[in-house]
């Protein structure tokens, strides 16, 4: 659970490689999926966030559901 945001279930966790997660908030559920892959002399990190399309979505797009993600990775950046 995040103070003041969303919680949910961890349904799949394979160590060092990949943790799947439902994301709960407002009533409603969708699913996450974060991968780390090798890549070169890092790692790459890849997150799906699936969802059922938001009745929003034609009118405003993307930010029907927010922009917590981009602000996420680009703390993660910082």
């Amino acid at each position: 659970q995040f103070t003041g945001n969303a919680g949910g279930t961890i349904t799949a966790c394979d160590p060092h490689r990949r943790i799947a997660a439902t994301w709960e908030f407002g009533g409603g559920v969708s699913w996450v999926v974060l991968t780390l892959a090798p890549e070169g002399n890092g790692t790459r990190l890849t997150l799906e966030h699936s969802a059922e399309l938001n009745p929003m979505w034609p009118q405003y797009g993307a930010g029907a559901v927010g922009i917590g993600w981009d602000l996420a990775f680009m703390g993660f950046g910082l």
